[in-house]
């Protein structure tokens, strides 16, 4: 009779092949037959993994329970569910922490340094013009028209005089530090207020597929900033509660406030972490200044008074509020009313993952006590904040979002230990539903993790490059001449690298170039311009305000100056052609140098 160990051993064997062989078939097969699906199913394909994942674990474990009563014994399904449960108990106990941290670091690493050489948007140039003028005694919102809150050009204007004007990468050095220290305040608050790392680095690797997914044109931006000063204030009074806490939120606050007006909405929250974590003191002391709260608000009313100080003794602070009607409701920048602000808050409280969050903070309030009631509900309100935030904006740019991610994504911090704490349902379960949550409210892959990128940043940077030769992955989408785009990098960056080598920090340098994405000029070349609007000719593609009569007669005002535009392209629609600005330009300048479709003139004798 044929059979034996042997025998076995070889029809085991055989079936593994087959089996890895079938394997192989199915995955090669895979993306043909995912297309053959409903396009419902493949829309929700991550929610139904995880549903089919609870579900096919909860009936084994019912079934093997019906099995145990009846007097059966499922030997093996029970040891596959116990080895299950282990794992899950060892993923609670620290590798589920190491496996987002881990998540974090690699996302990082295939971002930050491709970052540090993309270019600036119009914004991140602005502010760095602004810096430069106001530093050669040219002052803003007086000499320079312009509305913006202070905050930013303070921040150029920091890095300009440590790096020196006309480097780009400091400002993303900055901002890259930002984004580490955010992880690193998340991962210690989750260990001291939520009972272990892993919520924190969870909600910070799903930020991360937000935050690394957005091109040049939108990162940097102030409300990012604002809304990262505001959460590690924050969590700052949560994890430290004390007088020091108190002190650096009140200057963390100061700082968001004196970028963006904005901030105000988060003031709220971080009033109850103050009065939260530390009761008032007993009668005998109960003067004003001893309170808590009053003495926070205190220091946050002397620290923005500091944030503002510059304006008032430069004078220019009445210049400011002047300023500001531009940007008011029925303004000529506006396109906000109040119609439209319920539309969004309608918008925001109805967009799923929103809406997912809300729910379940609000059931963590019905269902817990103490110490995890009061951290929901801080959390809560803070959230809520980030849902109005962007109604209060007079345009709606897509970088007004990064508050509501961001908060969203701690909020789910709070979340996740509630649903892990749940000691009737079975580790494993409890581990899929926490992961799946995150897995289904997440974006994905960040679009600008960039493993390739990374090494052609790497040795760019070897090389001594500030602006690399190859287009940075964030800049592919507005750069890349397969996208038929107007303008191609490597002429924008000969241009650059020209006029740095080109013209003196005296020359003024007046930028015409009218097609998206704006290519910015002045910032990354430390040049001045002698256009005085804080966005030179494109203030005039946002608000409604006609300024060529101004442009035409500081151009001709100007000395040594160059000019850097497209002669041949098209003009902005209607009023915003520039006929004689353009004329003058043809008049009084001659072509120095062309890059593609990109000319600069400099001044006649």
């Amino acid at each position: 009779m044929r059979g034996g160990p042997d025998g076995n051993r070889r029809v085991r064997l055989a079936g593994m092949g087959l089996a890895g062989a079938a394997l192989v078939f199915l995955a090669m097969l895979t993306p043909d037959l995912y297309q053959l699906l409903p396009r419902p199913v493949r829309e929700q394909a991550r929610l139904i993994v995880l549903i089919g994942s609870v579900a096919i674990y909860q009936v084994a474990s019912g079934l093997e329970r019906f099995d145990r009563s009846r007097g059966r014994d499922h030997a093996r399904l029970r040891l596959t569910l116990d080895r299950l449960d282990a794992v899950a108990g060892a993923g609670l106990d620290g590798g589920l922490a190491a496996a987002a941290g881990a998540i974090a670091i690699v996302f990082l690493a295939g971002y930050i340094p491709h970052y540090l050489l993309w270019p600036w948007s119009c914004d991140t140039d602005t502010f760095a013009v602004l810096a430069r003028a106001w530093d050669q005694g040219i002052r803003p919102y007086r000499e320079i028209r312009g509305y913006n809150f202070p905050g930013a050009i303070y921040l150029h204007w920091t890095l300009g005089k440590l790096f020196g004007w006309g480097r780009t990468w400091p400002i993303y050095a900055v901002d890259s530090l930002g984004l580490v220290a955010l992880g690193v305040v998340l991962a210690t608050w989750s260990r001291r207020r939520l009972g272990g790392m892993f919520p924190g680095l969870a909600a910070y690797a799903f930020f991360l597929t937000f935050a690394l997914s957005h091109n040049f044109m939108t990162v940097a931006e102030r409300d990012w900033h604002t809304a990262l000063l505001m959460a590690i204030g924050l969590m700052t009074l949560q994890t430290w509660p004390g007088r020091a806490s108190r002190w650096i939120s009140a200057i963390l606050a100061a700082a968001a406030l004196t970028t963006r007006p904005h901030a105000v909405v988060f003031l709220p929250a971080m009033a109850l972490a103050v009065r939260y974590p530390s009761p008032n003191p007993p009668r005998a002391t109960a003067r004003i200044l001893a309170q808590p709260l009053a003495n926070w608000a205190l220091l946050l009313a002397g620290f923005t008074a500091i944030g503002f100080a510059p304006l008032v003794l430069d004078g220019i602070a009445g210049d400011l509020v002047r300023g500001l009607r531009v940007v008011a409701y029925g303004g000529p920048y506006s396109k906000t009313d109040p119609s439209m602000m319920r539309e969004i808050i309608l918008e925001e409280l109805s967009d799923t993952r929103n809406a997912v969050v809300i729910l379940l903070l609000i059931a963590m309030l019905l269902t817990t006590r103490g110490e995890a009631r009061k951290q929901a509900s801080i959390w809560m309100v803070a959230f809520a904040g980030a849902i109005f935030y962007r109604p209060f904006h007079p345009v709606q740019h897509f970088y007004l979002n990064y508050p509501n991610h961001l908060f969203l994504s701690i909020s789910l911090a709070q979340i996740v230990p509630w649903i892990l704490a749940e000691s009737r349902i079975a580790p494993a379960v409890r581990v899929f539903v926490a992961a799946g949550l995150l897995i289904e409210l997440s974006l994905g892959v960040p679009t600008y993790f960039s493993p390739s990128g990374t090494v052609e940043a790497i040795a760019a940077i070897a090389r001594g490059e500030e602006i690399p030769r190859r287009i940075p992955p964030g800049a592919r989408t507005w750069f890349g001449a397969e996208r038929a785009r107007y303008y191609e990098w490597k002429d924008y960056r000969s241009t650059l690298l020209y006029l740095r080598r080109s013209t003196s920090p005296r020359t003024q340098v007046a930028t015409m170039l009218r097609q998206p994405p704006y290519p910015t000029i002045n910032g990354p070349v430390g040049r001045s311009s002698p256009f005085r609007v804080e966005s030179g000719i494109l203030w005039m593609v946002m608000i409604t305000m006609d300024l060529e009569p101004e442009f035409l007669s500081e151009l001709e005002a100007a000395g040594d100056s160059v000019v850097v535009w497209s002669p041949d392209e098209p003009g902005f629609p209607g009023s915003l052609r520039f006929d004689r600005l353009c004329r003058f330009i043809r008049d009084h300048y001659r072509p120095e140098a062309r890059f593609g479709r990109i000319e600069v003139w400099r001044r006649s004798p």
